[in-house]
């Protein structure tokens, strides 16, 4: 039996879910716990494998990684706005890695609070913060550092896959207000790059690349296969919706790109399990990229393109919901 007795839901509303919802749910909450438990598994037999707790690894990501569109601040923003009435005092960055989400984040809010597990991560956060509203600390996304119903908006951005689904989900609700927002992202994994004649053929190298990377991704990658779809029907808040289709371009050199791929956590899994083969990867894709621009020059510039996928809820109000406990039947 699963029991989540914090969630919040409607009576009323919980009798009109139809049964195949009932059964995807179910079966998504019993393998995320298969999935967590894996993951906290691997954790402990190699804290190399599928970790971005590392100081190497946190400093390539904040390096390397980059910052998300700036459509998704907004969207949080202009969502929050139909919910509830401003000002809005706190959101929560939740795995916020280095702090890219965190930024952007800042001018829409009168405090923004970043949080992270790993400490390597927020301390790389802070060196690359200058707001004065933004704060960083570090804490799991299972167990926040918010007083209950003292936060307008728990966002996360390509991490939420890693958490523990139930367990966050109920702290979220407790720390939320009520009308505030639950708004995770998903970077795609479907990424193109644009350059003159050859933007067909680079994009194809690119994605082989990473497509071997992919046999590095834990299982709980799926969820970003798949585009939030499964952790959208999860939520269990009715006033929900799932955006797509964000897409963001930005000018990129081949030395950032190989820096890109450097600082994802597959390369850094391929790296713990083989060295020599992860060794040999990087010059050998960075060689092939070379070669299909046309180039010798590290510093080429080309257009890189990322899409997003959002998931969107609304925490319902107070005195119109109360805390019900859902079991659903099974193993």
């Amino acid at each position: 039996m699963i029991d989540e007795k914090n969630l919040r839901c409607s009576p009323g509303d919980l009798s009109r879910m139809e049964a195949d919802d009932d059964r995807v749910l179910q079966s998504f909450l019993e393998t995320r716990k298969q999935m967590d438990k894996n993951i906290e598994e691997q954790a402990i037999s190699n804290p190399s494998i599928h970790s971005h707790k590392g100081e190497e690894h946190a400093q390539l990501y904040r390096k390397y990684m980059f910052a998300p569109s700036p459509e998704l601040p907004e969207i949080v923003y202009n969502y929050l706005k139909e919910k509830r009435q401003p000002p809005f005092a706190l959101v929560a960055d939740v795995g916020c890695g280095s702090g890219q989400s965190t930024r952007g984040l800042a001018p829409y809010f009168q405090k923004v609070v970043g949080v992270d597990e790993s400490k390597a991560q927020i301390s790389e956060a802070k060196q690359n913060t200058l707001g004065s509203n933004i704060s960083y600390c570090i804490s799991t996304a299972e167990q926040l550092p918010f007083e209950d119903g003292s936060v307008d908006v728990v966002t996360s951005t390509t991490a939420v896959h890693w958490f523990n689904f139930e367990k966050f989900m109920k702290e979220s609700d407790r720390v939320l207000k009520p009308n505030g927002c639950l708004i995770l992202h998903t970077l795609s994994e479907d990424f193109a790059l644009h350059y003159k004649d050859r933007s067909e053929s680079v994009s194809a190298v690119f994605m082989e690349a990473l497509e071997f990377l992919f046999k590095y991704a834990h299982e709980c990658f799926s969820h970003v296969r798949n585009k939030y779809q499964l952790i959208f029907q999860a939520v269990p808040y009715t006033d929900k919706k799932r955006v797509g289709d964000i897409s963001e371009t930005f000018p990129m050199t081949v030395t950032e790109l190989m820096g890109f791929i450097e600082s994802l956590y597959m390369y850094q899994t391929y790296k713990a399990l083989d060295p020599e083969g992860a060794k040999e990867f990087l010059p050998k894709t960075q060689k092939r990229i070379l070669e299909t621009l046309g180039v010798t020059s590290m510093d080429t510039k080309m257009d890189f393109v990322a899409q997003y996928y959002s998931v969107l809820a609304r925490k319902p109000a107070e005195d119109q919901w109360e805390l019900v406990t859902i079991e659903h039947g099974g193993a």
